[in-house]
């Protein structure tokens, strides 16, 4: 084995043999890529790279300032511009160090345990091959035929000062619309033009895409079953973006007030649904990793503050996991359906975040104290939490910034989203949502610009609070002045053209 250095050198790289100090020497034409030997390495900025035989190592340019956290915790200010990241490939894995493009106000980032990086789309300029312990080729990158990678890797266990920040839209439905002959369209200050969802949504820094999943859904609805959810999880990542897996563990919606079995799952007992819950979960997530389009986040359950596989008619509450009502308190069974999803996730992959997500962020530290004292809390990565003003009005944007930063305080060790938001670009009907009475900003394109910024703002001023992810954001009727559809991302009566709260976002952390 060799190792080498990998620093940077006014936006280039100098590699040295650690096997027996000396530099390399770099083979290969002028064009492949832009590697020189440095006279000396300074200690603060050295990547270290355990270098193999014929071992490939990626060299990539970015544009931003990048952070990189060694794992004795010391943060080492990679470059101001145009650095290089190199990563070793070994016959199982790419591995190396994580890089973040988001200066903090000291300067430097801080990671946490399991917090991930993403570099999205990058072309890289060429590979380097150690050839022996004195020697690296240099060539194209092309020639090993990749033109276009995205990585993911584990950092050290540190606490965070700061974090990456999701800004993120449920796009399950744009297969449908798009298979209709609609054509989304994007645009920038002088322009517009047709273009992918996806590119869209990544063009203007949202990194996160959710999609639902449903077990066995109707023909008209297939868009929501496992075939379509799979083509559009490989479409997205294709284009580096990461996204979130919705299970409903339903052939239909499920929400708080509906939390319906599978009709094929009806005749089953209840130890043989905890059963069917955690191998329908694994063998999901295992078909996805064969395809290369594992999801970053999982839910195990949509909005499940009142339980999940309500128990049928014909059967006692203990057969199903609701919750209230006429169950009361049945957090046993409950437990058990949600704990068997968790566990097929953590089987397939350490790698994939769990996020319980409940309906309600008004009494969600009562709602997760409460769950804390039935299973083990620490099972779940991420609290998600809905926030509509249409559904709690008066509840607006102060009275939940008091909501998560007690939810923070309480659960130190969870990272908290806002899994589904909303707010109408234009004039809706609606008795329980009024400006300013019950809504705080306007139904127009600035109120939602507006109230999407705000959202954002106090999601960031909450410890641990990472994410922000639309509902509906892909939908596009015209004609249609349904709530949801007037709550898109895209503009109804105008092309379905992006809108303002799409591409005036400042989000903060991103690619």
């Amino acid at each position: 084995y060799s190792t080498v250095f990998i620093t940077l050198v006014g936006g280039r790289v100098s590699l040295r043999s650690m096997y027996n100090g000396r530099f390399l020497s770099v083979q290969g034409p002028a064009t492949a890529c832009k590697v020189v030997l440095a006279d000396q390495l300074n200690g603060d900025q050295e990547i270290v790279l355990d270098v193999k035989e014929n071992d490939v190592v990626g060299v990539l340019n970015y544009t931003e300032t990048v952070y990189l956290e060694s794992r004795n915790g010391n943060h080492i200010n990679v470059a101001e511009k145009g650095s290089v990241e190199a990563k070793l490939r070994d016959k199982s894995s790419w591995q190396g160090f994580q890089l973040r493009t988001t200066p903090s106000s000291s300067g430097a980032e801080t990671m946490m345990e399991k917090d991930k990086v993403y570099i999205y789309n990058i072309y890289f300029n060429c590979f380097l091959q150690a050839v022996d312990d004195t020697t690296v080729r240099c060539l194209p990158w092309t020639e090993k035929g990749y033109n276009k990678v995205v990585y993911i890797f584990e950092m050290a266990h540190h606490q965070p000062d700061h974090q990456w920040f999701w800004l993120g839209s449920d796009l399950s439905s744009s297969a449908t619309y798009e298979n209709g002959g609609l054509f989304y369209r994007n645009r920038n200050t002088t322009h517009v033009w047709q273009d992918d969802i996806f590119q869209i949504m990544r063009s203007h820094n949202w990194n996160l895409v959710r999609l639902r999943l449903w077990v066995n859904p109707l023909p008209d609805e297939e868009y929501a079953g496992f075939p379509r959810v799979s083509q559009l999880a490989r479409r997205l990542t294709s284009l580096g973006l990461k996204w979130v897996l919705d299970f409903h563990y339903s052939d239909n919606w499920a929400d708080p007030n509906k939390q319906r079995k599978p009709p094929s799952w009806r005749s089953l007992h209840f130890d043989a649904l905890v059963q069917r819950v955690y191998e329908y979960t694994r063998s999901t997530l295992e078909q996805l990793r064969e395809v290369n389009a594992l999801p970053t986040f999982v839910q195990v359950g949509n909005e499940i503050n009142n339980g999940m596989l309500w128990h049928e008619a014909d059967e006692s509450c203990i057969e199903g996991g609701k919750l209230w009502q006429e169950c009361g308190a049945n957090w046993e069974s409950f437990t058990k359906l949600a704990t068997a999803g968790i566990n097929a996730v953590h089987h397939v992959s350490d790698d994939v975040d769990v996020i319980m997500h409940t309906g309600n962020s008004i009494n969600a530290l009562w709602w997760y104290t409460e769950l804390g004292k039935h299973m083990d809390i620490n099972l779940i990565d991420v609290f998600g939490l809905s926030y509509y003003q249409k559904y709690n009005p008066g509840y607006f944007l102060n009275n939940l910034e008091t909501n998560f930063k007690a939810l923070s305080e309480r659960f130190k060790n969870h990272d908290i989203h806002i899994a589904e938001t909303t707010h109408p670009y234009r004039h809706v009907e609606d008795p329980k949502l009024r400006f300013p009475e019950t809504a705080e900003f306007p139904f127009t394109a600035q109120g939602q610009q507006d109230y999407a910024q705000g959202l954002i703002n106090v999601v960031k001023s909450v410890r641990r609070a990472t994410a922000v992810t639309w509902w509906g954001g892909d939908w596009c009727k015209p004609g249609d002045t349904e709530f949801h559809v007037s709550s898109s991302h895209f503009n109804s009566e105008d092309g379905c053209v992006v809108n303002p709260s799409v591409y005036n976002m400042k989000p903060g952390y991103h690619y």
